[in-house]
């Protein structure tokens, strides 16, 4: 397909590198190609003829642009094993109605402003890394069991809380993290370890008036 197409999931249950579950247009044929980091992944209300559908990250690593669930019925899981990562060059919209089962490490490395999470309640279940130019907003609550690294770029949690077991920033590349009005847990595994650390050069940390806690694992 053309550089930046949008390709949609068809067909139900099915393995990410798979091109016969991935369509040019909604609810269409199969044979696509599998998502590059050009390409807008929508799973919608013709992606799945049944509930229980499942959708399974078979590689190292997995890569789109934007990557939206909107639309999509009878709570389908998205599955992938710890050593299997996500990589995201744009927006992000989960959906209530489905099962985030991702075990592996998600990637935000967009160049470009204006990209948006939509964590759904989901929770991320190892780390969440920013590593691109361009900017994230929440647009909820964003919960992640490990750890949130911030190598580039500009994360905004928009007044949203935030959760994680540590942040760190120890890269001397402009980046910008923007808390607002948030409210941050972070939850210490490890006194071994410190919770929050970042490098000052080229940092831009804006407090506002945002809450930050340190709770011990458990609490």
């Amino acid at each position: 397909p053309k550089a930046n197409a949008a390709l949609f999931w068809v067909g139900g249950t099915g393995m990410w590198n798979d091109p016969r579950h991935w369509s040019l247009s909604s609810g269409g044929p199969g044979g696509a190609c599998v998502p590059t980091a050009n390409d807008d992944v929508v799973f919608d209300a013709n992606s799945f003829p049944g509930p229980g559908a499942m959708v399974m990250i078979n590689v190292d690593n997995a890569y789109c642009r934007s990557m939206n669930w909107t639309g999509a019925t009878g709570n389908p899981e998205f599955l992938g094993s710890l050593e299997k990562n996500l990589h995201l060059f744009g927006s992000l919209t989960l959906i209530p109605g489905m099962q985030f089962k991702v075990e592996g490490d998600l990637f935000f490395e967009s160049s470009q402003a204006g990209n948006t999470i939509t964590s759904a309640g989901k929770t991320f279940a190892k780390n969440a890394t920013f590593n691109g130019a361009g900017s994230w907003l929440l647009a909820d609550s964003m919960s992640v069991t490990e750890d949130l690294f911030l190598l580039q770029g500009s994360l905004n949690t928009n007044s949203q809380q935030l959760a994680l077991r540590r942040f760190e920033s120890l890269v001397t590349s402009a980046r910008q993290l923007k808390l607002e009005n948030s409210y941050v847990k972070v939850r210490v595994a490890d006194f071994q370890y410190l919770s929050w650390r970042a490098t000052s050069e080229n940092f831009l940390f804006d407090a506002g008036n945002s809450t930050i806690e340190f709770f011990w694992y458990g609490d």
